[in-house]
């Protein structure tokens, strides 16, 4: 069995004064996040937490919530991080699908469903509460094991699914220590440097930052609830920032000319439109694109620093630790950062779905290409193409065209159900403020054949987007039948 040291404990006994955390109005360092952590362990254990038990927990972008995922994998145990942002019935059932055997939650309410589920259930102020309060230490940091398990299984990530209940994907501490160490290879982050979480943590990219940020000696910069992009990153001024399109488009808005502190800008999680890298690249940011999976742990390619606009249309090359390879067309891809597999009925800790390839490759869905500089394009989703009258239409090709259009601040597109051509495209868009409203579909049919153009476009409807990383199709799925049949 290999082991790494512990990140956190190794950057507490190199730097203990190094900052490890911040946020507009206080800072913690390393030595006082690896005392508090320490604290949290002893109450972790107390709730009779041990290693390979699976602790779900509501999580938001804080210190407690940071010491405690510290806390958890240093026991050895699975963290099942849950969004808040799901209803509290939903959250129980990740919770029980993930086979927590201990619930920790924020409100009274969310307590007592998940103990009326069946779970031990602990309010998460009583185990996170910082030193200062109750509770000794669970051990003297230098009686502790300074090493770690690569193979231990660290996290339960419940996957974006486009559609369906959502998977939950495990993954080890060698997975997220690897998925860390193959982006500094990359995008460089030192001691000193500060990594703004921008990204939740119940998202394989939030937690990728606390790993790369930990085994470099650097800080996690962490904004207020509510503030912009563009406030958060002026207060906290971060050297290094990961971003969706929605949050570029805000921070591009939002902020001045240029911002002079960020060495990086890592975006994924979806295509980023090509007038909004037009945009960033105009203001000499300093932009990667990337290409990423839950059931990769987060990048799996990324463009290089300095790259040019060409290549930032592309998602870059594979990253170190990774395999990627194009078969029929589908991006499939391997190596030390692949998850185990999913949850399939005993919980994290138990026997999982195997989601390999005989070979050993994981197939992603996605679709796409290398070019002859092994550069990857990512074309589409296999599961979103669609037959519209014998013709194989990607939805993603009719977004790309309409986020091209003046005034279009995001599009998204679906099919709906036609007697005559089998399925059509319906298209949802989102005008920007001083955007000229009008009939698109001109506009489109100089880029697009015919069959491709949207039989219909509608303005977005906000519960698609509002709150969201990503577009939520079945949202607009349901919008486009309702409205086809009015």
């Amino acid at each position: 069995m290999s082991h790494v040291d512990d990140p956190l404990l190794s950057a507490a006994t190199a730097s203990p004064g190094r900052e490890a955390l911040r946020t507009p109005s206080d800072t913690w360092t390393y030595g006082e996040l690896d005392a508090w952590t320490r604290v949290v362990e002893g109450r972790l254990l107390s709730e009779g937490c041990r290693p390979g038990s699976v602790i779900a927990v509501e999580v938001v972008r804080e210190p407690h919530s940071i010491a405690l995922l510290w806390a958890i994998w240093r026991i050895g145990a699975i963290a099942a991080p849950l969004n808040l942002r799901d209803p509290i019935a939903q959250r129980v059932t990740t919770a029980r699908r993930a086979g927590a055997d201990v619930f920790i939650g924020r409100g009274e309410e969310a307590l007592e469903q998940a103990r009326d589920d069946g779970l031990r259930a602990a309010h998460f102020e009583s185990i996170t509460e910082s030193p200062a309060g109750s509770g000794p230490p669970v051990a003297d940091a230098t009686m502790r094991p300074s090493r770690l398990p690569l193979d231990a299984r660290a996290t339960a990530v419940s996957t974006s699914g486009s559609s369906g209940q959502p998977k939950i994907a495990v993954h080890t501490l060698g997975n997220h220590i690897y998925s860390a160490r193959g982006s500094a290879e990359n995008i460089p982050v030192a001691a000193g440097d500060g990594w703004f979480a921008s990204l939740p943590l119940y998202h394989v990219g939030g937690l990728a930052i606390l790993f790369r940020c930990a085994m470099a000696g650097a800080c996690v910069a962490l904004p207020d609830v509510g503030c912009s992009v563009a406030e958060a990153i002026q207060t906290l001024r971060p050297t290094h920032a990961s971003l969706v399109a929605t949050q570029l488009r805000r921070l591009l808005e939002g902020a001045p000319g240029s911002i002079a502190d960020l060495k990086a800008v890592l975006l994924g999680g979806s295509a980023i439109p090509p007038g909004l890298l037009d945009r960033a690249v105009g203001r000499g940011w300093p932009v990667h694109t990337s290409y990423g999976s839950t059931e990769m742990t987060s990048q799996i390619t990324t463009t290089p620093a300095g790259a040019d606009r060409d290549t930032l249309e592309t998602s870059g090359h594979v990253l170190r630790h990774r395999d990627l390879r194009i078969a029929d067309g589908r991006i499939q891809v391997r190596g030390k950062t692949l998850f185990l597999g999913y949850v399939d009925g005993e919980g994290a800790a138990g026997p999982l779905r195997e989601a390999r390839t005989e070979d050993g490759w994981f197939d992603t869905g996605d679709v796409g290409f290398l070019d002859e500089q092994k550069r990857l394009h990512v074309t589409g989703r296999a599961d979103r193409m669609f037959v519209s009258g014998g013709e194989n239409v990607h939805p993603e090709e009719i977004e790309a065209e309409l986020a091209r259009c003046k005034g279009i601040r995001r599009a998204a597109v679906v099919a709906v159900e036609d007697e005559t051509f089998g399925q059509r495209p319906v298209a949802f868009v989102e005008w920007t403020p001083d955007g000229e409203k009008r009939d698109l579909s001109v506009e489109l049919r100089r880029a697009l054949a015919g069959y491709k153009v949207p039989d219909a476009i509608h303005p977005m409807p906000g519960a698609a987007v509002e709150g969201r990383m990503k577009v939520d199709y079945d949202v607009l799925r349901e919008a486009a039948r309702k409205l086809r049949n009015e």
